[in-house]
């Protein structure tokens, strides 16, 4: 929770330094800057982060396959567990509304409404602010209750109501259409659960693999309805 909080305030927080530098330097040059910047961090991570290889070994059944093909049978064993697949499809569907509103079309479709380039922006942000709220309040409850699979249905059923009334209802004043944006953010930190659930439904030498597959499918939303939406932007 603490670390898609950390994410979400990055996402908010970078786009004006951002487009400050775009206007200033070409895009390519601060495409190069970003890739500087990620290599510092990549070093940072090599040198801080622990290394838990040790307890793992310990706690993981021997193996003397090679690890390529361990990996390939772990991912097979994954993708065939039906628990799995419907934690990987929430997982999907619950962060897709980020990947197309907060990272694709959102202002595009609050101009459509009415409001200016500025308060489109601005309203965006709304769903960082859900996120940076609930992903640490997620993670802190279900560290110390079993609310787990109530939160999941609890931020499905949040981003419905946040997405149905700011798509149909007309004409919505600035702080309600906010309250909305805040919603489907709040909705979209549910994703963080499935990391927790697809990690307790397998065993502990495939967790790396499980949380990778997991992470795959919050990603690929974006590969799947980023252009569908834009052909639909496009045709009508």
């Amino acid at each position: 929770g603490l670390a898609q909080l950390l994410a979400a305030i990055g996402a908010a927080m970078g786009e004006a330094p951002l487009s400050a530098l775009i206007h200033h330097h070409r895009w390519d040059t601060v495409m190069h800057y970003i890739a500087y910047l990620g290599l510092i961090i990549a070093m940072f991570a090599f040198l801080i982060i622990p290394n838990q290889r040790k307890h793992f070994n310990k706690t993981a059944s021997p193996t003397t396959q090679p690890a390529y093909r361990s990996m390939i049978q772990n991912l097979k064993t994954i993708s065939c567990k039906s628990s799995n697949l419907w934690t990987a499809l929430y997982a999907c569907l619950n962060w897709t509304p980020v990947l197309i509103l907060a990272e694709l079309s959102g202002v595009v479709f609050l101009e459509a409404r009415g409001l200016t380039a500025s308060e489109s922006s601005g309203l965006i942000n709304f769903i960082w602010y859900g996120i940076m709220i609930a992903s640490p309040l997620i993670g802190f409850l279900t560290s110390r209750y079993p609310f787990r699979l109530f939160l999941t249905r609890f931020c499905a059923l949040s981003g419905v109501i946040g997405s149905l009334a700011a798509i149909y209802i007309a004409h919505l004043p600035f702080a309600i259409l906010a309250i909305c944006m805040l919603l489907i953010g709040l909705a979209s930190s549910g994703q963080i659960l499935t990391f927790g659930l697809i990690k307790d439904q397998n065993p502990i030498e495939m967790t790396g693999t499980a949380v990778a597959f997991n992470n795959m499918a919050v990603v690929a939303g974006g590969l799947i309805f980023q252009p569908i939406v834009g052909l639909i932007l496009h045709h009508t």
